[in-house]
């Protein structure tokens, strides 16, 4: 395996646990882990593939929160519009 980021020899170093939350229930799951030892840090190529090396939530959880983010602030800027008129 070769480090994306220097280009040195990565190994691996076993699986690791990470929970994450999707739109049906929370997942813990066991993923891979590469380890460049030029760099000192660890990388987990299934998390990037599935979206989750930066969050806690799969892609369509995140989704799913940012639309009903979306709504809840139309509500309220409607809500302001009927107290205003």
């Amino acid at each position: 395996m070769t480090c994306p980021h220097c280009g040195e020899a990565a190994r691996c170093v076993g699986d690791r646990g990470k929970g994450v939350t999707s739109l049906l229930r929370w997942v813990q799951r066991e993923r891979h882990c590469d380890h460049c030892g030029s760099r000192g840090q660890g990388r987990y190529p299934w998390d990037q593939t599935l979206g989750t090396a930066d969050h806690r939530l799969t892609a369509g959880a995140r989704e799913v929160v940012s639309l009903t983010g979306i709504q809840e602030k139309l509500s309220a800027m409607r809500r302001i519009e009927r107290c205003t008129s």
